[in-house]
């Protein structure tokens, strides 16, 4: 899409002619306001058909959150928002629990919706992962994953690999691996099975309007056995009337930016009564004539190098 045309973030309503760089500078990528990228924008409206659908009497858990995505999916799972991660404070997560995915302090089937994006090309032991995901979900429960993808190639791995390989090979320095064609293999193997989705299901002109990916997988996957709460059909049916949901966002983006203003003003006009009372006040008037005259004299003496009293 060309710069210049009219661009709505799904995740938090705001509007651009243009969204700002993302990593590694590419162009037209991350919301001025929220600094959602391709992939978030893309999550939030898969969990607005998804969650409704999913989420029963067990645990919404938000794997790694991202702050673009985190207030949608606290609002949507409410007190059974859990959010997790391995080593918050390497990018100042705030989370509810600190454990690996390898390791899960959950009960078996007690999720109904995990979101476990750009999270298991971190981890080294991604097979035990998967089978947490696999442990903890619910029968009728679903995650919604992605990692970075190579397609038609198969996955590169060395969790062994120094810094400057990995930044080469991976794209990032705590990457372990590039995902291939057998990432999926990888999820079966666990006991899960897997719908893939992509951007091209959002019609052409929504995926313009919103600055999606062109090719942008994501799995929506569920405990081997058991019925998805949604079908992918049922999704790319709900991603042509998308626009409804993003107009929402936008109707509360507006709101919250007109109560921002109003406080603004309501404190502007508040200091202004303030000042005003102040100054038609003379022993104020006097003290600070006084104030002056005195922080002048003290000035002085130090010049001249007569000691202060």
């Amino acid at each position: 899409m060309s710069a210049g045309t009219l661009q709505i973030c799904t995740a938090c309503g705001a509007t651009s002619s243009e969204f700002g760089p993302g990593p590694n500078g590419r162009p037209n990528a991350s919301c001025k306001r929220c600094k959602s990228l391709e992939r978030h924008r893309f999550l939030t409206l898969l969990v607005e058909l998804v969650a409704p659908r999913a989420l029963a009497g067990g645990a919404l858990l938000d794997i790694a959150p991202s702050p673009t995505t985190t207030p949608r999916l606290r609002e949507i799972g409410g007190d059974r928002y859990v959010s997790l991660d391995f080593d918050p404070a390497a990018d100042r997560r705030v989370v509810d629990l600190r454990a690996s995915i390898t390791q899960l302090p959950l009960p078996d089937d007690a999720v109904d919706l995990m979101i476990c994006y750009h999270v298991l090309e971190h981890v080294p032991d991604d097979a035990a992962a998967m089978a947490e995901i696999a442990r903890v979900l619910r029968p009728g429960g679903v995650a919604i994953v992605q990692v970075p993808h190579r397609p038609g190639v198969p996955t590169d791995e060395d969790p062994s690999a120094g810094r400057e390989e990995r930044i080469a090979r991976f794209g990032q320095a705590d990457h372990v691996r590039y995902y291939g064609e057998d990432f999926e293999p990888r999820l079966e193997k666990a006991g899960l099975e897997i719908n893939r989705l992509q951007t091209d299901m959002v019609p052409e002109d929504l995926r313009e309007l919103f600055r999606l990916a062109e090719y942008e997988p994501v799995w929506l996957v569920h405990p081997a056995g058991s019925a998805p709460p949604i079908t992918p059909e049922t999704i790319e049916a709900g991603l042509v009337t998308a626009l409804s949901v993003v107009m929402r966002r936008m109707a509360a983006h507006a709101e919250v930016q007109r109560r921002e203003l109003e406080e603004q003003k309501a404190a502007a006009e508040r200091w202004k009564r303030t000042y005003a009372q102040l100054r038609r006040r003379l022993p104020v008037r006097v003290l600070l004539r006084a104030n002056r005259v005195r922080r002048r004299v003290l000035a002085s003496r130090g010049r001249s190098g007569v000691p202060a009293s």
